[in-house]
């Protein structure tokens, strides 16, 4: 009876914390729907994670269970750690090691076919075209590229570089160029007599009616001049160069050639000796104008003075350089 009792009062006890039980029962009811529950993919799968996804239209989240495999290899994988929560420890340990095991055969089947299409890049691409195939060392001395061959310098002269060669024109072909000369020299030469006698005439008010007797003679020989040089030849209807490389021309007109450059500066030089050496041997190097440069500013309108002409030489013996005023 006391045994009986006793066993009656252990069963029949009341339980102190009314919620205990509750708790209780909820928490065995939470865990075998846990077991119960399979993955919202696959449907085949049990559950074990709990992945809050969207919903369109509502601002409250989800809940949908997913398993391992499910998870990583669909769009779920991308919701944030905050979203994703372990729904059966046991199923996860469980599928862990198979998804470690099947990204380890990815990795490596990846990287077996990476290094199979680089090896096959490269095996295609020609080996004259690898920058990096001198380095390696691997290639034969026919493969190697050799320099092209030193070029043999031309026998001939030195100073040849391309231009065209310094002919002169026949003497002939030059009187056409040298009347043209003098006669520019000459109205050069009667323009600055001109230019003095104007000069003279502002100086010398009282000798008006000799000046006005001398102006028109300069005037005429400048006029007669100019129409001597302007008038119209008639051409050999060749061109210059043509006549002067012409090998039926005669050798007394090439011995007897003359520079256009020679005889240009032989008429600036005539009769111009150095006053230091006393040598003929004299270059110019042109004419310089001075326009009234010692002429204050105020002085420039209205003065009488022309402009002064300096001619500059060099002597091609000592040296010596100078001015001469014309």
């Amino acid at each position: 009876m006391s045994s009986g009792t006793s066993l009656k009062t252990k069963t029949t006890a009341p339980i102190s914390d009314p919620n205990k039980r509750k708790r209780e029962r909820t928490y065995t009811s939470e865990k075998l729907e846990a077991k119960d529950v399979t993955c919202c993919f696959c449907a085949q799968t049990p559950a074990a994670l709990n992945v809050k996804l969207p919903v369109l239209g509502r601002k409250k989240r989800a809940d949908m269970p997913y398993c391992l495999q499910c998870f990583y290899t669909s769009s779920a994988v991308r919701q944030g750690e905050q979203n994703v929560s372990i729904l059966n420890k046991q199923e996860q340990e469980r599928q862990l090691p198979a998804m470690q095991t099947m990204f380890s055969e990815c990795f490596l089947e990846l990287q077996r076919d990476i290094t199979k299409e680089s090896i096959d890049a490269f095996s295609k691409r020609p080996k004259n075209h690898d920058p990096l195939a001198a380095l390696l060392g691997t290639g034969t001395s026919k493969m190697k590229k050799r320099p092209p061959p030193l070029e043999k310098k031309k026998a001939g002269n030195h100073d040849d570089g391309g231009f065209l060669r310094n002919v002169d024109i026949p003497e002939r072909l030059k009187k056409t160029q040298q009347q043209q000369q003098l006669a520019r020299a000459q109205e050069r030469q009667l323009a600055r007599i001109e230019q003095t006698s104007t000069k003279n005439s502002n100086l010398r008010s009282r000798n008006n009616d000799n000046i006005s007797v001398i102006a028109p003679i300069h005037r005429y020989a400048i006029s007669s001049s100019s129409t001597l040089s302007n008038r119209r030849r008639k051409g050999s209807g060749k061109s210059i160069w043509n006549l002067a490389m012409d090998p039926t021309s005669s050798k007394n007109d090439k011995k007897n050639t003359v520079s256009h450059i020679t005889a240009t500066q032989e008429e600036d030089t005539m009769g111009v000796t150095c006053s230091s050496c006393g040598n003929k041997d004299v270059k110019s190097f042109g004419n310089i104008t001075s326009r009234n440069g010692d002429v204050r500013k105020g002085e420039i309108w209205g003065t009488d003075r022309d402009s002064t002409v300096v001619t500059r030489y060099q002597c091609n013996n000592c040296g010596r350089t100078w001015n001469e005023e014309e």
